[in-house]
């Protein structure tokens, strides 16, 4: 895991890393629109993004990278 972190850029890295502290779950799956983690759904441009893997998105509600 630290060598995957290191690929990342840092404030994606020390985002990660302080959920993984939090509660273990650093990223959750787009399930039906929501985020897998805390289940609140995403604004539906969002989930086309994650849907296009174009960019990294956070969930607003847990903050959670949502793949």
């Amino acid at each position: 895991m630290i060598r995957l972190l290191a690929l990342l850029p840092d404030d994606i890295a020390r985002h990660l890393r302080r959920l993984q502290g939090r509660d273990g779950q650093g990223v959750a799956a787009l399930q039906n629109g929501a985020c897998g983690g805390c289940f609140e759904h995403l604004p539906a441009a969002v989930t086309a993004e994650v849907e296009r893997r174009r960019t990294v998105v956070r969930c607003g509600g847990c903050g959670r990278f949502v793949i």
